[in-house]
């Protein structure tokens, strides 16, 4: 039997690596190698940690320690695979982990990665230097990028300067649908307190563009209505109506590339019910007279769309092409109250009209105008150039 060395203290386990290979001889007296039959094949033994060790190594290494009863000396013993199931293969720091050099009760540090710090004090490495580099280049601006802001930036400008577009947000009475795609007794209705848009308030000889159009008040006139056939044009004179007011409006088309009816009788008419000619119908067109405390509303002429005849000189519903203007009138019904005889009394027409057309549904695109005037200005006011 060979004797043992000075280290009695150490785990059975690994008692056969203290033995001493020279001090063990067989019969024949040669020298008997040391016997590795407990150490399994492909595996050394890797360092066994102290008793307060146990948990940190534990999370380190890819095996299971467990307390062995058979352990008497309070280490813990590793659990191996047997021969017939090949161990797990053991993780690239586990293989590079090397012995912990803590003192005994000193729990020792989690070991930080070599190649980290190696990576950390050398600074960048060859992948971060390309990345570097290629956010250095990103933030160069292109030529072409360059070109393209440069561009839109010149047609947002265009849009604004053309009344298209605004920089404030849409005002929801900028655009109104179209009395056409509307159901028969569907209506759309403004309150009549309502502030329109900025800009929607023009005087009369005032020219402004809403859309593809050119607007402008020319002057009021008081004058009975005449009708002609709808067919032949054939003046029909014992239809005429007692004075009215008229105001006269001049449209100019100035889109590109098509023609639409900027004004018709059914956008002088339009209301709910159809046929209310009360103080109860609910219009977005009409005309308001105050004097003092005094005030009243006045609805439009209501000229049905299946009559036979239509307002003479009104022009209902013409096509104007681009660069084409029309001249046209909203006229008010027959019963005017004794404001409109007061030369003191002021006047708001309110009016309905298409400033183009969407071109994805083909419908009409309408929006409203404020037009003041005085009483005193009726049959006095000037016609204005129609500068677009």
């Amino acid at each position: 039997m060979a004797k043992r060395s000075q280290d009695d203290d150490a785990p059975k386990d690994f008692q056969f690596l203290q033995q001493d290979a020279s001090e063990a001889t067989p019969s024949d007296g040669a020298p008997v190698p040391p016997d590795f039959s407990n150490v399994v094949a492909g595996n050394s033994v890797p360092y066994l940690p102290q008793q307060d060790e146990k948990l940190e190594e534990a999370e380190s290494l890819p095996f299971v320690t467990t307390d062995s009863p058979n352990n008497q000396s309070g280490a813990s013993a590793i659990e191996l695979s047997s021969s017939e199931d090949p161990p797990p293969p053991t993780s690239p720091v586990a293989q590079n982990k090397a012995p912990s050099t803590s003192r005994p009760g000193q729990r020792p540090q989690p070991a930080a990665s070599k190649l980290a710090h190696e990576e950390f004090d050398s600074g960048f490495t060859p992948a971060n230097e390309s990345a570097l580099s290629l956010a250095k280049t990103s933030r160069q601006p292109s030529a072409i990028l360059t070109g393209y802001a440069v561009a839109v930036t010149m047609i947002l400008l265009f849009l604004v300067l053309t009344g298209k577009v605004s920089l404030f947000g849409t005002h929801p009475l900028e655009s109104l649908p179209d009395i056409k795609p509307l159901a028969p007794n569907e209506f759309k209705r403004v309150p009549e307190n309502a502030a329109l848009p900025e800009g929607h308030v023009l005087k009369l000889g005032e020219s402004k563009r809403f859309g593809d159009v050119v607007v402008t008040p020319v002057k009021v006139t008081r004058e009975p209505l005449t009708f002609e056939e709808f067919r032949t044009a054939t003046a029909a004179p014992d239809l005429a109506t007692e004075p009215v007011l008229r105001l006269w409006i001049q449209f100019k088309n100035v889109a590109e590339d098509y023609a639409f009816a900027p004004f018709d009788a059914d956008l002088m008419s339009s209301r709910f019910p159809q046929l209310a000619v009360d103080e109860n119908a609910q219009v977005n067109s009409f005309l308001r007279l105050e004097q003092g405390d005094q005030n009243a509303r006045v609805l439009n002429y209501l000229q049905t769309s299946d009559s036979n005849f239509v307002l003479s000189g009104q022009n209902s519903g013409k096509l104007i092409a681009p660069g084409e203007e029309l001249l046209t009138f909203v006229a008010s019904e027959e019963t005017l109250p004794a404001l409109a005889e007061s030369t003191d009394a002021s006047a708001l027409w309110r009016v309905q009209f298409r400033k183009g057309v969407n071109v994805d549904s083909g419908n009409g695109v309408t929006t409203l105008i404020d037009v003041p005037f005085s009483v005193a200005d009726v049959n006095a006011a000037p016609i204005a150039s129609t500068a677009p």
